[in-house]
């Protein structure tokens, strides 16, 4: 949401067109724009990397409980509901 506000209020400062703006200002401008296109999905893809080098949190609780009730033949998983 973050990201749609500043690129909305991006446009709207390139609409109305400051005047007294110098080719620095409009360098830094566009540096910043690429960095909030891009900082979303480079955000997205880390996290993407991180789940699929560590496992889904989800899945490695999923086994370790499996693996439980094998080893302890249930008596585990009956006290933890009790």
């Amino acid at each position: 949401q973050w990201q749609l506000f500043f690129v909305m209020f991006s446009a709207l400062a390139i609409r109305v067109n400051l005047d007294n703006e110098s080719l620095q200002d409009k360098k830094m401008f566009d540096i910043m724009m690429l960095v909030l296109q891009f900082l979303a999905p480079a955000v997205m893809a880390a996290n993407n990397l991180r789940v699929l080098r560590n496992g889904n949190i989800r899945e490695r609780l999923e086994e370790a409980a499996a693996e439980a009730v094998q080893e302890h033949g249930g008596a585990l998983v009956r006290d933890l509901v009790e």
